[in-house]
């Protein structure tokens, strides 16, 4: 038995051995496309007020684009969500 932290954080370490880029702590906020097909995703803007006003420490999100993304958010999560759409994925999520 072991923890799912300890676990995430060990196989970050053997992923990057491997050459995978890992941005842990950041949030993607939206599924970059191109060509129809996912390049990509964007993460949040930071230093963002409650009121949607920039604050002195505004840093605007990366766009992070690869030849493979990889969707870890589970299955329920916002980005799978919207990818999933219109397709078979969809049919069977919506059977819960």
């Amino acid at each position: 038995m072991c923890c799912r932290s300890q676990l995430c954080r060990w196989l970050g370490t053997k992923a990057e051995e491997l050459g995978v880029e890992v941005y842990p702590g950041f949030a993607a906020s939206e599924v970059l496309y191109k060509n129809g097909g996912v390049a990509g995703i964007a993460t949040n803007d930071m230093g963002v007020a409650k009121s949607g006003a920039r604050k002195e420490t505004f840093q605007r999100g990366m766009e992070l684009r690869a030849k493979t993304t990889l969707f870890a958010e589970g299955c329920r999560g916002s980005l799978s969500e919207v990818r999933s759409k219109g397709t078979p994925l969809h049919a069977c999520h919506n059977l819960h």
